[in-house]
């Protein structure tokens, strides 16, 4: 996400999230804000809304544009003006993936923009097409960044199939949450109000310093899991190096990427599986 930011030759500057929701807020949002500000970037993480009423309440009273990151959250609503509004189309502009570990992925690589901007989509088609509006007419500088016609292929048959793909996804987060409510040593994900969570990730918190222990025990009885993030962005080398910003202390970020474990999720999950996943971190915290 901060790639092309840089890209565009601007500043990213980076706020810290809740610890509840892995997303940022209103609060957070409005702090970071300054006369040079021209757009934010708000990411729908792990498969969970950002409170976008609040987050576009502020953005209107300050005219900063919104760009919607939701390649982890495709399908996920969140409650505007007292009805259900999906993510992506809330913003100026909504960038999904359709990589295939996303919620609607296709078998290589791909992505799309969501818009209801005409002279946008019309910029967003050219660049993605080395700048060609017609062809063999250069009118500006491009890339190739066209969507092949079998990826499309894949990603027409399986559109359809998206909502009973997030109901499995919703289902076996329900399971995780009923074997896993009894364990002190974790903190399971949360669910905001008027949000619509679609699981792209089962990401719980591990307590007292031992997440890389327990991921290491699941492994150790063929269980994967893993760490997203383990290191916070704002503290890489490749944006230590390039022009940035730090809006206020980032506490929630790193202590999170420190506790954060993402365990297995995938449609076709079975509750026998998450059982055993469930026992077996119980097991672990009983040694």
């Amino acid at each position: 996400t901060a790639e092309a930011i840089l890209r565009a030759g601007l500043k990213p500057v980076f706020v810290d999230v809740s610890e509840s929701t892995f997303n940022i807020d209103a609060k957070t949002f409005e702090a970071a804000i300054t006369p040079n500000t021209k757009a934010a970037i708000i990411v729908h993480l792990f498969g969970q809304s950002a409170v976008m009423e609040s987050i576009m309440k502020v953005a209107n009273k300050h005219s900063v544009t919104i760009i919607e990151d939701f390649c982890q959250s495709f399908g996920a609503e969140c409650e505007m003006a007292g009805k259900p509004k999906k993510v992506g189309a809330i913003g100026k502009i909504g960038c999904t993936s359709f990589f295939p570990s996303k919620n609607l992925g296709c078998f290589g690589d791909g992505g799309a923009i969501f818009t209801d901007d005409d002279t946008i989509a019309d910029n967003a088609r050219a660049f993605a097409n080395h700048g060609m509006r017609v062809k063999y007419t250069y009118d500006s500088v491009g890339i190739n960044s066209r969507l092949d016609a079998m990826q499309a292929g894949i990603l027409n048959v399986k559109i359809k199939h998206v909502d009973s793909y997030l109901d499995c996804r919703r289902k076996a987060a329900a399971k995780y949450k009923e074997k896993l409510a009894d364990v002190d040593e974790i903190i399971i994900p949360t669910e905001q109000n008027g949000c619509r969570h679609t699981y792209n990730q089962f990401t719980i918190r591990v307590k007292d310093g031992r997440r890389d222990e327990l991921k290491t025990y699941l492994e150790e009885n063929g269980i994967p899991s893993m760490i997203y993030y383990p290191y916070p962005i704002h503290q890489q080398k490749a944006y230590l190096e390039s022009p940035h910003r730090v809006a206020g202390s980032l506490t929630n970020t790193e202590n999170l990427c420190k506790e954060v474990l993402s365990l297995p999720m995938h449609t076709e999950l079975e509750d026998g599986i998450i059982e055993t996943i469930a026992s077996t971190i119980k097991d672990f915290f009983k040694k």
